[in-house]
């Protein structure tokens, strides 16, 4: 229960860190580390009742996350670099 709390809190602070600082930076490390997580975590099997009872149970938060908050908003981002939107797609 402590760990799907961490998480959720995580998952939080990826959201702000992404709107609020990389955004305005118009680079995004954090974000990509975190795509770079979940792609290794997902090599295995995800538990089907990952966070079951404090939450939508499963890899769905996560998903989500990367697709409507990374994924969808990215052509409409600034970036520093041009291919700092390649690297995030790539993902």
């Amino acid at each position: 229960m402590k760990i799907v709390s961490c998480l959720l809190i995580a998952l939080f602070v990826f959201q702000t860190e992404l709107e609020e600082i990389e955004s305005r930076a118009e680079e995004f490390p954090l974000t990509r580390a975190m795509l770079r997580l979940l792609d290794v975590l997902t090599n295995c099997a995800v538990p089907r009742l990952l966070g079951v009872g404090t939450r939508a149970p499963g890899f769905d938060p996560y998903l989500n996350y990367v697709l409507h908050s990374v994924f969808l908003k990215a052509p409409s981002r600034s970036y520093q670099k041009p291919q700092e939107k390649v690297r995030k797609s790539v993902y």
